[in-house]
C-alpha cells in the first residue's frame, strides 16, 4: 500500500466513523477519534500539507464533537484548536472547526463568547450554502439566548431563503454531512420554539426529521428533537 493509499484509507476510516457515531453513540466513538486524531497528528508532524492537513483537520473536528458529545469541553477547546490550525490552508475546515468551538462555548454557558465565535467565522468564505444557513440560524438561538430577540427575528427572516439555496448546490461537503435541509429546518424550529411560537416548532421539528436518513432519524443526537417538539405540543 502506498502513503497515498493508507492516507485514503484513514479518511475511509473517518467517513465509517462518522457513521458509527450515528448509530451507536459519541460515547462508543470516543476512543477510536481519539486515536486517529493522535495518528493524524504523528503524520501532521511528519508531512505538514496538503491531503494530510486537509484529513487530521477533518479527525480533530470529529472528534472535538465526540467530546463535546460526551461532556469533555476542556479536551473539546484543545482538540479543535488543533482542527482550526491544520485546517488554516482551508476556509471550510476552519469555519467547521471554529463552529464547533462556538458550540462548545454554548454548551458550557459562553454564550457571548460563542456569539463572537460565530461572528468571526462569518468572516471565512463559506463554499457551500448550507455552512450559511446554520450559521444564520446559531446565530439567532444566541440572539434569544441573550435577550436580543428583534435581533433573532431578523436573522430568523433570512433562513428560509438560505436553505432554499441548499437544494440547488447538491449534497452537504462530508465534514458537514448532515447539513441537509432537513437538519437545518430543524435548528430553524428550535429557534420559533425559543420565541415563543412552540406549536410551529413542534410541527416543523416532526415534519422535518422524517426528512432525514433513517440512521439519523434514530441517532442518538436526534432525540432530543424529538423531546424539544414533545415538550412544545405539551
Amino acid at each position: 500500500m502506498t502513503s497515498s493509499d493508507a492516507l485514503e484509507a484513514h479518511y475511509d476510516f473517518l467517513q465509517s466513523a462518522r457513521r458509527l457515531d450515528d448509530k451507536m453513540g459519541s460515547f462508543a466513538v470516543l476512543s477510536i477519534g481519539k486515536g486517529q486524531t493522535d495518528l493524524a497528528e504523528s503524520l501532521v508532524k511528519e508531512a505538514p500539507k496538503g491531503r494530510v492537513l486537509e484529513i487530521a483537520s477533518q479527525w480533530a473536528i470529529f472528534t472535538g464533537w465526540l467530546e463535546i458529545a460526551t461532556g469533555q469541553p476542556n479536551a473539546a477547546r484543545s482538540t479543535l484548536t488543533k482542527a482550526e490550525q491544520w485546517g488554516e490552508g482551508d476556509d471550510l475546515l476552519r469555519r467547521v472547526a471554529i463552529g464547533f468551538d462556538a458550540y462548545r462555548l454554548e454548551q458550557t454557558g459562553k454564550t457571548g463568547d460563542a456569539l463572537h465565535r460565530l461572528e468571526f467565522a462569518q468572516r471565512i468564505p463559506f463554499l457551500h450554502p448550507a455552512q450559511r444557513a446554520y450559521d444564520v440560524i446559531r446565530q439567532a438561538r444566541l440572539n434569544v439566548a441573550i435577550g436580543q430577540r428583534r435581533r433573532a427575528r431578523q436573522l430568523l427572516d433570512t433562513v428560509p431563503r438560505l436553505i432554499d439555496a441548499v437544494d440547488g448546490e447538491g449534497p452537504p461537503p462530508d465534514c458537514v454531512y448532515w447539513h441537509s435541509r432537513g437538519f437545518l429546518e430543524i435548528q430553524e424550529a428550535r429557534v420559533l420554539g425559543e420565541l415563543g411560537e412552540g406549536s410551529d416548532a413542534a410541527q416543523l421539528i416532526r415534519a422535518s426529521l422524517a426528512q432525514l436518513p433513517m440512521e439519523q432519524q434514530v441517532a442518538e443526537w436526534a432525540q432530543k428533537y424529538y423531546d424539544e417538539a414533545t415538550s412544545w405540543e405539551a
